[in-house]
């Protein structure tokens, strides 16, 4: 899974292309439950989690990006002592995602996708993280939404 993730390290200068069979792989891992654990508990570089808030990036791209975050945040909702076991390892995609400032970043920029966006789909994921991410920033909903 971390040669994966390996694609969106700075210094890999993985091609667009690169970038979506990755992420094409990642969504269908990130589908199946019994995978979840291991993506959070995998090394992911910063750039991976940049790219969902760069605006200059592909609506290819970011549309898979976002279905991944969205299939994530909605295991993470489900089972949060996964996330806080994986919260521990360094570097690693739970790591990562237990930062709030990783959160704030994460719905606000849901909240532009949801608002300007002409992609209904891309529409609808981003909503669903700005619920997740939303929950996750407030610990009052958060102890409500997980």
């Amino acid at each position: 899974m971390e040669l994966l993730f390996s694609k969106f390290d700075a210094a890999a200068q993985s091609t667009d292309n690169e970038k979506l069979q990755a992420l094409k792989v990642l969504v269908n891992l990130s589908c199946n439950e019994e995978s979840i654990p291991r993506l959070l508990n995998a090394k992911v570089p910063p750039a991976f989690l940049r790219l969902y808030l760069n605006p200059a990036v592909t609506e290819a791209i970011l549309l898979r990006h976002a279905v991944f975050l969205r299939n994530i945040l909605r295991y993470a909702a489900a089972h949060v002592e996964c996330l806080s076991i994986c919260a521990h390892r360094p570097d690693s995609l739970g790591s990562s995602l237990s930062s709030g400032q990783i959160m704030c970043d994460l719905h606000a920029r849901s909240t532009v996708i949801a608002a300007t966006t002409a992609n209904q789909e891309l529409r609808g994921i981003s909503g669903d993280i700005l619920g997740f991410s939303g929950a996750r920033q407030q610990p009052e909903l958060a102890a409500a939404a997980f």
